[in-house]
């Protein structure tokens, strides 16, 4: 089996290269970044993204995703991240 094949970087979402770089770019100065839209659009994915190159880099990151039940209790998922 050759192995001179490209690999496809797994951790990047294909066409979101552009979205992710500022999301980096925004985070590295300290700003906060809000992904918003409609469901199935991939925010999630991006947000994956995100993680996944930050703790490569060494960083430490923090996620959260709430349950359907859980989406109207306010602060439901900083209680989530601090336990």
């Amino acid at each position: 089996m050759p192995t001179d094949l490209p690999v496809h970087d797994t951790t990047r979402p294909v066409g979101r290269t552009d979205l992710i770089a500022a999301i980096e770019t925004a985070l590295a100065a300290g700003s906060g970044v809000l992904l918003s839209g409609p469901d199935g659009i991939g925010k999630s994915t991006v947000l994956d993204a995100v993680v996944a190159a930050a703790t490569g880099r060494g960083e430490r990151a923090l996620q959260t995703s709430s349950t359907e039940t859980e989406r109207w209790l306010p602060y439901a998922g900083l209680a989530d991240l601090l336990s």
